[in-house]
């Protein structure tokens, strides 16, 4: 049997794993997590607690606290600080919770495999496969999608629309999918996002809450039920202090970063991860070196060679 009783298996399409079990009628007492998730089980993690102390006491910008947050094992100073304010949000039980560890197509760094290795670890990865596959290149976007439209409209005699799938749609293509998908007559979900600070009853309450400093009250100025869900759910968590200037700027950053989606059409081609795929159509766009795979600088605050360390 692949999978045990008391197993932690670490991947990034938990779907996959549902479905095996489902599939194989197998009801077991096992962990599903992505890295982050065991991350942050197993390390401990911080939360808005600690972002508030990190920007009231040293007077941190929004985004170098995160930044700091997010690198906090690997500074001692800051860790035994947050340690002592007891800000470090800890699952005491957690690594008594699991016996072996099965790691589906993840390369953890050396940090996380020196924990890992405490564990019995089994790792499954994608076999390579010798299959030859059609690779069809465009002089431009708007050729590549064309194509890509085409071919959908192919499928559909067939196929539902929603077992159809866009990988990597980045914004330089949101606008002329959207043009040449409706001249094609097909429905699209994209990745449309605003931002929650671009609606105006939204800058309103801010406006009012820096005025007043009354969050009841701000938020009286908002009427769109949606809207309100979103600011609701970050004003609250800052409920375990009073409200203060510190309060304010944090709620209106947290505003800003929050990205709201449009309704989403229930039969439609959808927008997915490269990671999430799994037996359906995918068109995947843009297939260009430098963007699959995704190359990314090391550019964090902590180095790999101290990481290590």
């Amino acid at each position: 049997m692949l999978f045990k009783n008391h197993d932690l298996v670490i991947t990034d399409n938990k779907n996959n794993i549902l479905k095996y079990l489902s599939d194989n009628n197998l009801i077991l007492n096992i962990k599903i997590m992505t890295l982050k998730e065991f991350k942050d089980n197993y390390f401990g993690y911080l939360d808005s607690e600690a972002l508030y102390y990190l920007v009231k006491k040293y007077n941190y910008k929004y985004d170098v606290a995160k930044m700091y947050m997010d690198n906090f094992l690997f500074l001692d100073d800051l860790y035994k600080k947050l340690d002592e304010k007891k800000l470090i949000r800890k699952n005491i039980f957690f690594k008594d919770s699991f016996k072996r560890v099965i790691l589906i197509n993840q390369y953890p760094d050396l940090y996380i495999k020196k924990e890992l290795d405490k564990y019995e670890v089994v790792t499954l990865n994608d076999e390579v496969k010798d299959i030859n596959k059609d690779i069809y290149e465009f002089d431009t976007i708007e050729e590549e999608v064309e194509f890509v439209a085409n071919e959908i409209s192919k499928l559909l005699k067939n196929i539902s629309i929603n077992d159809i799938n866009l990988v990597n749609v980045t914004s330089e293509y949101e606008l002329i999918i959207k043009r040449i998908f409706s001249f094609y007559n097909i429905p699209v979900n994209l990745n449309d996002k605003k931002s929650l600070y671009g609606y105006k009853e939204v800058k309103d309450f801010i406006k009012n809450l820096e005025g007043n400093k009354n969050i009841l009250e701000s938020l009286e100025l908002i009427h769109n039920n949606t809207l309100l869900s979103l600011v609701v759910e970050i004003c609250n968590k800052y409920a375990f202090v009073d409200i203060d200037d510190t309060v304010i700027y944090l709620i209106k950053e947290e505003i800003k970063n929050k990205k709201v989606e449009d309704t989403k059409l229930e039969n439609a081609v959808n927008c997915t991860d490269i990671n999430s795929i799994d037996n359906k159509y995918y068109f995947i766009l843009g297939f260009n070196q430098n963007e699959i795979p995704k190359i990314y600088k090391d550019e964090d605050l902590i180095s790999d060679k101290r990481k290590k360390n």
